[in-house]
């Protein structure tokens, strides 16, 4: 799993929604996550869990400042760094890498509160709810986000995934392989009337072109949207004139890419908590920990996720 999530948090974003690099959760996830920061108690210890690049940790760092003493800790399977954490603060941010939420390298009754934002889900819940009742404090709390699967955000990722999930992209990727090897190298405007005017370029562009169409009817707004067509589009804007090698390097990346991203889909949707889901954590809920609430987290009139509370009693 870490593999391809390592690959992404190495680009720098900070969330898992993609698009917002560099840009940390706002609207009623933030307000979500500052109203349970606001029962921070001075030194206090906190753990999240699924980290990515410490977007709640930073969140957590920016709301305290410097009003509290206190830790957090954040931890991910995947190879991860805390980013710009230059808000003045007395808080003490950690994250670690390649760590299981499944068997914490923590002592036991050693966190006030355990925190996870679309991260547990992707785990063995019934290991990980156990092992997170086992570092809680007693009195301690748990707070998660998880994807719910009826939720615009899994709506949304569904289509991307129908997207790059088409046998129309392979198809795609070896039309382009043959465009590029057909065009050879383009050096000026007079090398790409050339080869317009070549009839295997000619018949190369127009396969090129049928796979984008194919790809575009299967869902137009999510095609336009899709990390696909914006690496395709810079290839056609941007990338006429590369070197055959610099094209060729590039497709490459894009294959990898979107391969990598049909991956964490995958898990994404896999991960993403129906009502069957949510009573069978219930029903497995470990002794030491009881329900505090379950909640549909909404915005925009749309579900974005559910949001689960739960004490550590013993």
């Amino acid at each position: 799993m870490s593999d391809h999530w390592s690959k992404y948090w190495s680009q720098g974003y900070l969330t898992s929604f993609g698009g917002a690099i560099k840009t940390n959760y706002e609207g009623k996830l933030k307000n979500y996550w500052e109203g349970k920061f606001g029962e921070l108690n001075d030194n206090f210890s906190v753990l999240d869990i699924g980290t990515g690049n410490g977007s709640i940790p930073l969140l957590l760092n920016e709301f305290i400042g410097e009003n509290l003493a206190g830790k957090v800790i954040g931890i991910d399977m995947a190879n991860v760094s805390l980013l710009d954490s230059s808000t003045q603060s007395t808080v003490e941010l950690k994250v670690e890498s390649n760590i299981n939420c499944e068997n914490l390298p923590f002592e036991s009754n050693m966190f006030d509160k355990c925190l996870s934002q679309f991260g547990i889900e992707y785990s063995d819940l019934n290991k990980s709810i156990e092992e997170v009742g086992r570092v809680l404090k007693v009195d301690g709390l748990a707070h998660f986000i998880m994807h719910n699967s009826n939720s615009t955000v899994i709506e949304i990722n569904k289509k991307a995934y129908n997207i790059i999930n088409s046998p129309f992209v392979d198809e795609l990727f070896l039309n382009m392989s043959d465009l590029i090897n057909h065009m050879g190298e383009i050096k000026s405007p007079l090398d790409i009337q050339k080869a317009k005017n070549d009839a295997n370029c000619e018949q190369c562009r127009l396969a090129v072109n049928d796979s984008i169409k194919s790809i575009i009817n299967i869902d137009e707004d999510a095609a336009k949207e899709s990390e696909l067509m914006m690496y395709i589009g810079q290839f056609f804007t941007k990338g006429m004139m590369w070197p055959v090698s610099k094209k060729i390097d590039f497709l490459s990346f894009v294959k990898n890419e979107i391969s990598n991203q049909r991956l964490r889909l995958e898990e994404l949707l896999s991960a993403a908590m129906d009502q069957d889901k949510i009573i069978l954590l219930l029903q497995k809920l470990p002794i030491s920990l009881e329900l505090v609430s379950i909640n549909e987290v909404k915005e925009n009139h749309g579900v974005i996720a559910w949001e689960m509370t739960f004490r550590r009693i013993r």
